[in-house]
């Protein structure tokens, strides 16, 4: 890592074991827009908008951010028997979902091929992608076993677990709505706006990116995202 790379993420206040991860994965420097995206979200609790163009890097501002905020230590519930998700990440396409459980993996534990397979058992899984495609079986399978704390998938597939009441809620802090627009643009609207009244947690810190502002994106974050942080050029 550059001086000027580790001045940077000193001066953010990461965690150190976030810092040796992303060292670890080969990031060597912000732009000042991811930082601004990590400190907006880190250091307060308000909902946040980064409206930005794809390809500057603000998913990786928006993953550092809320990976910040992870409880490492989450309190277990006596006899456990399901995950009790703090992030819970909405993106428009099975393929997105994938990539980013990728770096996920990557910063949280430092380890990428941590995956939703889990056959070894040598570890509990951390980071689940559940899409259509694939038999809802083995996602609520892997939620029942795991120790799942960031949750990233299609919101049919979230609608889904939650209509089999497989979703436990009460602990997801943070929503992330990864490319919003794009996702209302698959006609998504009715199953996101389903999704953040199940939620119903007066904290709940909601985060969504998004690239190009047109009216039904604009009239989605007026009913749902209160008072944003609109992060932009």
């Amino acid at each position: 890592m550059s001086e000027e790379g580790d001045i940077k993420f000193k001066s953010l206040g990461l965690k150190e074991q976030l810092i040796i991860n992303i060292k670890k994965y080969g990031i060597t420097n912000l732009t000042t827009f991811q930082m601004d995206v990590i400190k907006a979200i880190k250091d307060k609790n308000d909902n946040v908008i980064i409206d930005r163009i794809e390809g500057t890097g603000r998913s990786l501002g928006i993953i550092i951010g809320s990976l910040e905020k992870l409880d490492d230590n989450p309190q277990q519930e006596e006899q456990q028997e399901s995950s009790f998700p703090q992030i819970l990440m909405l993106l428009p396409t099975r393929e997105l979902s994938q990539a980013t459980r990728v770096i996920y993996s990557s910063l949280l534990i430092g380890d990428a091929d941590n995956n939703n397979s889990n056959d070894n058992n040598e570890k509990p899984m951390k980071v689940m992608t559940c899409f259509g495609g694939v038999n809802v079986s083995n996602d609520i399978e892997n939620l029942k076993k795991g120790e799942v704390q960031i949750l990233l998938g299609t919101p049919g597939r979230i609608l889904d677990l939650i209509a089999r009441k497989r979703l436990n809620a009460d602990k997801i802090k943070m929503l992330i709505l990864d490319e919003v627009d794009e996702t209302l643009a698959r006609g998504f609207i009715d199953h996101l706006g389903d999704i953040i009244n199940f939620l119903n947690n007066i904290n709940l810190q909601i985060i969504a990116s998004v690239s190009r502002m047109d009216d039904i994106t604009l009239n989605f974050i007026e009913k749902f995202i209160k008072n944003p942080n609109i992060i932009k050029l």
